[in-house]
């Protein structure tokens, strides 16, 4: 499938099907920083742009999450 094609599949508003499997991959393989701390990021899979920024407590549960995902 074209990313044209996946573009125009929504997944939720303002969430196409292409940037959805790219934060999941990143989500799931992509490399942890600060999983010590309050502020986690999470680089795509394999590559070095960081998806995934979240604001944790001491938990670990997320108060806050900012997605980078692709255009």
């Amino acid at each position: 499938l074209a990313a044209a094609g996946m573009d125009s599949v929504v997944i939720e508003t303002g969430l196409n099907a292409r940037q959805a499997l790219s934060v999941i991959a990143a989500a799931l393989t992509g490399v942890l920083s600060g999983a010590a701390g309050t502020a986690v990021t999470i680089k795509g899979a394999g590559v070095a742009t960081t998806r995934v920024t979240a604001t944790v407590d001491s938990d670990g549960n997320r108060s806050a999450v900012t997605l980078n995902l692709p255009s």
